[in-house]
């Protein structure tokens, strides 16, 4: 083990069913909301196999390393890094998708689209398609495989949108000093913000590559030293502010 008066994973020489109940009671303890699909998700990926293989070996006993790698995803996982993430992939209508922090997370109600789009072109498939978001291109791809003789197109506008945000609310206060990234997407999605800084040198806006992907998650400057505006990312529980709101109106209403 790694000395841990608390650990994560269970002691070498657990089996992978004394180790998925370990660890899910240490998730569900941190607040996560699916702790044993999370504990075996990311079993799983230590061990290199998917849910089925690992509940059907429920007996075999992993390995001292891979004991290691599963606590180090616990505890990554404990601070509500999502699982997507700690995994490198994420289903989506039956595809598979490689996903880090610079890519937003395909949602599984976005699925719900697919099942329109479905009904809708039941009789008649479409010449042609166009994905108008944000993330991994989940939504083409999938568009891809069920009508595999249509044309696609997926434009990422979502960093377009913030750049143009930016520059009319630059003109509107006559100068920018600072310009802030907070939220999920904000402080973990290093792609986001790079590509919506792009093209704003003209506003004095100069990103350092290497501080945006080191500052990932974290608190800090990620502009050069001579940028005229600061760039910094701030982080905020945005779950403690809604649940702070939700309380002062139900305070309000008592």
């Amino acid at each position: 083990m790694s000395g841990s008066a608390n650990p994560a994973a269970a002691p070498d020489g657990c089996s992978v069913r004394q180790g998925l109940e370990h660890a899910a009671r240490f998730l569900k303890r941190h607040a996560c909301q699916t702790p044993m699909l999370d504990a075996q998700l990311l079993l799983g990926q230590v061990l290199g196999v998917d849910r089925c293989a690992l509940l059907r070996d429920a007996d075999s006993v992993p390995l001292p390393g891979q004991v290691r790698e599963f606590e180090h995803l616990l505890r990554r996982r404990a601070l509500h890094e999502p699982v997507a993430y700690l995994t490198g992939n994420k289903e989506f209508w039956s595809l598979d998708f490689l996903v880090d922090p610079r890519v937003l997370i395909p949602r599984p109600d976005t699925e719900t689209v697919m099942e329109e789009v479905q009904d809708l072109f039941m009789a008649r498939a479409p010449a042609r398609f166009i994905d108008v978001g944000c993330g991994c291109a989940c939504l083409a791809c999938a568009l891809a495989s069920m009508f595999p003789v249509a044309e696609g197109l997926a434009i990422d506008i979502f960093c377009y949108r913030i750049k143009k945000y930016i520059g009319a609310y630059t003109a509107v206060l006559g100068r920018l000093d600072a310009l802030v990234f907070t939220g999920g997407i904000g402080e973990n999605a290093v792609l986001v913000r790079e590509r919506a800084c792009a093209g704003l040198e003209a506003i004095g806006v100069h990103v350092d590559p290497q501080r945006n992907e080191e500052m990932n998650g974290k608190e800090g400057r990620i502009s050069t030293d001579d940028s005229p505006v600061g760039v910094y990312i701030v982080p905020t529980d945005e779950e403690l502010v809604i649940a702070r709101d939700t309380v002062r109106a139900v305070a309000g209403a008592l």
